[in-house]
């Protein structure tokens, strides 16, 4: 392919600096543009790339023995209300009405799809297990979308999903190493090194869940990570051992504050530390409200906290509805709970299990301006549940092993999920036993996404000079320069270049050759080739990779030959680096 206007383009644009370098590289380099916030368009240069990703994902996924299917980007509603996502992922959600006024929702991700798909086709135990994927668009109303994220947080996105169904749990936890195993091959494969970690339900729910994670300091997520024996998981699941902080028990004693009942100011007012205030927040959940009782050095994991009351936990409750409740904000407390206002209001209490081993705490009265000093908990309250609900911090120890914990900023590429059963019979699908009774097949989701997977190889792949493509997924392998106009060089030239135009981008351009010099470097693709007078005489180009092999003469025959080359060397020192990372971080 030749040179286009659309193709290489001046772009000087002074972009937020709040971007990563590796977005900024997206940008000045024309692959992408920025539309709105969280909406990006992929330019020409732009979509090769994501081509080439979708390529690798296709022969993954091919190799798992997938069938690719292609469900639809809006959904009705009616299947969000099936499952009950409808109230979990509400705030996410984007409806619209079609002129029927039947409501539809731009899926943020496809479950529902999918069950609405095969409890239609698959009918008879038979038929499993079926391993199904498709590459589509998603949209997300995510409130951390902001300009600076690019494309790690867009809010439309291009997501590589695959679904295995199976007839019983085994068949779907047999199945995992396989995924696992894929899903390492196609990082790869796109030239960057990760590792996985226990990763969080969030709106999908399941057990089993694994991220595929690559550290950047950037990173939306976090990620916490044992020194010792490496134990990593997102740190919204994460376990580890809070300080003990236990005494004598004290008397219970009741305390006036005027002021703002806030940690902050209850630690500076009362002189105590936080480790021993309590922390007491409402919730609301699937089935009503909760709330959840901490240490004041704590602080609640909605994950953790789902799991212990086994129903999705919504949001934090506003202050309209802790009056509704008849609570008293700033005052919280389980204890002098009435039994009336509990059951009114549909409200558990949750009791941290580290909070329940602590004495002599500050808490709240329920009452404005009532404190309690040297509460204790199964002396002078109790709650419905007890669990770990606490998000780990670096102050924590190992779970494990009680080594150090430290905590890493960390982009998230890919999500492993065992859901089991829960859609299907949410959904009501369910086969024939043979055996008598019902099979509620068990399902696996596994999601890619293919931007924030684009932007993060671009981040892996920048340095002081700019952007370098792995040679895997660049838009073009290799970036031809012609020095000279001549009648002679130029017929020559379009002679080597159509034994190389499939994976060559030929600038011919009628502009000064640093120009195309520095436009091949702002571009990023990795390989040069420069035809001129002096290398005319013997028959070759000039032939270099920025990070690979200084220019070298290359007749023009083996130009093929050397660019295979340069890829079996480059797929060496990314299994190198692969396994460095692996060591450190899993």
């Amino acid at each position: 392919m030749k040179y286009t206007r659309i193709l290489i383009q001046d772009t000087e644009a002074p972009y937020d600096s709040g971007f990563s370098r590796g977005m900024m590289g997206l940008l000045h380099g024309g692959y992408v543009r920025d539309i709105g916030r969280g909406l990006f368009a992929f330019m020409p240069m732009g979509l090769r790339v994501v081509k080439h990703i979708e390529e690798i994902i296709r022969d993954e996924f091919q190799g798992l023995d997938g069938e690719e299917i292609l469900l639809p980007l809006v959904t009705p509603a009616g299947l969000w209300s099936e499952t009950g996502r409808d109230v979990v992922a509400s705030e996410e959600l984007t409806y619209l009405l079609d002129r029927s006024d039947n409501s539809l929702v731009l899926a943020p991700s496809h479950e529902e799809a999918l069950l609405a798909l095969i409890r239609q086709v698959i009918t008879d135990p038979e038929q499993l297990p079926r391993f199904l994927y498709q590459i589509q668009l998603k949209f997300r109303d995510e409130d951390g979308s902001h300009p600076g994220s690019g494309l790690v947080r867009g809010r439309e996105f291009i997501m590589g999903d695959g679904f295995s169904i199976h007839p019983s749990y085994a068949g779907l936890n047999n199945f995992f190493p396989r995924v696992f195993a894929a899903f390492h091959r196609i990082f790869r494969r796109c030239g960057i090194a990760v590792f996985v970690a226990e990763g969080a339900a969030n709106f999908l729910g399941g057990a089993g869940s694994y991220e595929f994670l690559m550290p950047f300091r950037g990173g939306e997520h976090r990620v916490v990570i044992c020194q010792s024996c490496h134990y990593a998981a997102n740190q919204d699941v994460a376990v580890g051992l809070f300080k003990n902080r236990t005494g004598k028990l004290l008397a219970l004693e009741p305390v006036q504050h005027t002021g703002d009942a806030c940690l902050d100011e209850l630690h500076r007012s009362l002189g105590v530390p936080r480790y021993r205030l309590t922390r007491c927040q409402v919730f609301l959940t699937m089935g009503g409200f909760a709330m959840a009782v901490l240490r004041g050095d704590q602080m609640v994991s909605l994950d953790k906290l789902s799991r212990v009351l086994d129903e999705p936990v919504i949001r934090e409750a506003t202050q309209d509805e802790l009056f509704e409740l008849g609570l008293k904000p700033g005052y919280l407390s389980p204890l002098g709970l009435s039994e009336e206002i509990k059951t009114a209001a549909g409200l558990r209490t949750v009791a941290d299990s580290v909070m329940a081993d602590s004495t002599n705490l500050v808490i709240g009265g329920n009452e404005d301006g009532k404190l309690w000093v040297n509460s204790n908990f199964g002396r002078d309250y109790s709650t419905d549940l007890v669990g770990d609900i606490a998000r780990v911090d670096e102050s924590c120890r190992c779970y494990h092993c009680g080594g150090e914990l430290r905590i890493e900023k960390v982009t998230k590429l890919a999500h492993l999920i065992r859901l089991g059963s829960r859609f299907s019979r949410r959904m009501e699908f369910s086969l024939p036993n043979p055996r008598g009774g019902l099979i509620y097949p068990h399902l696996g989701s596994y999601g890619i996404g293919i931007g924030r997977l684009m932007a993060s190889i671009a981040e892996a792949n920048t340095d002081t000079r700019g952007l370098l493509w792995p040679l895997g997924i660049a838009p073009f392998k290799a970036y031809f320069v012609v020095v000279g106009r001549g009648h002679t060089i130029q017929q020559i030239a379009g002679h080597v270049y159509t034994r190389v135009q499939d994976v060559v981008l030929y600038d011919d351009r009628k502009i000064p050759v640093l120009k195309k010099f520095k436009d091949a470097q702002r571009l990023g693709i990795p390989i040069l080739l420069v035809l001129s007078a002096a290398s005319l005489q013997d028959g070759c180009v000039m032939l270099g990779h920025r990070r690979l092999c200084p220019a070298t003469r290359v007749p023009f025959h083996q130009i093929p030959k050397k660019i295979e080359e340069l890829m079996e060397l480059e797929e060496e020192m990314r299994q190198q680096h692969a396994g460095e990372i692996n060591q450190r971080t899993t």
